[in-house]
């Protein structure tokens, strides 16, 4: 059984390994982000299924970039929960 401590962070632009792939998530909105996986772009929304390294995750959140929080470098992100094997 899959459980928040399971959720995966992709700061945006900044590449992030997960279960061996690299993945960047950027142009960050609130319906929808770009998603590189190893290099193979794709256009992703909250409940989208993404393949990565043969494990697969359900796009649970995505927060663009706000300037109420700190810092001057983008700072949205999105959120992966691995899938549950049926």
């Amino acid at each position: 059984m899959t459980s928040p401590e399971d959720e995966v962070r992709l700061p945006q632009n900044l590449p992030t390994k997960v279960a061996g792939a690299r993945l960047i998530a950027y142009n960050i909105g609130e319906d929808r982000a770009v998603l590189s996986n190893d290099r193979a772009r794709s256009m992703v929304h909250s409940g989208s299924v993404v393949d990565a390294a043969g494990t697969t995750y359900r796009v649970t959140a995505l927060v663009p970039h706000s300037d109420d929080r700190p810092g001057r470098r983008p700072n949205g992100w999105i959120t992966l929960l691995p899938e549950e094997d049926e």
